[in-house]
């Protein structure tokens, strides 16, 4: 979604940066998630990159919590407008971190939960 609206938001040229970098990286982890769990000559090399990569993607998503919910909302309907950001791009931008954050919240909440009650 990042690639094909990379220039489509004048208003913050980091929305579908963000995304496409998001999404690579995401793909990478898992990439490397997936050759650790299958192989055990690579396992070292595989187990530093993985935990690299969710460092990394730790910190880009609150580059991207920067990024939704520090756009200004008076997005313009007019694409050749400053003030212009492909509404697709800005509202997936904006629901993908706001679910990330549910879902944390409710992993969390689980968590101690299950804790609390096993305890």
């Amino acid at each position: 979604m990042g690639y094909r609206y990379l220039n489509e938001c004048p208003l913050q040229y980091m929305v579908p940066v963000y995304l496409l970098v998001a999404g690579s990286s995401g793909m990478a982890l898992t990439f490397f998630k997936t050759l650790d769990a299958l192989t055990t000559r690579w396992c070292d090399l595989s187990l530093y990159a993985a935990t690299l990569l969710s460092c990394f993607t730790s910190v880009w998503f609150l580059v991207g919590n920067y990024v939704a919910y520090g756009t200004p909302k008076g997005l313009s309907s007019n694409p050749t407008d400053r003030g212009y950001c492909n509404p697709v791009v800005y509202w997936f931008t904006l629901a993908y971190v706001t679910m990330v954050w549910i879902v944390w919240f409710v992993a969390a909440f689980l968590f101690l939960y299950v804790a609390r009650c096993c305890d």
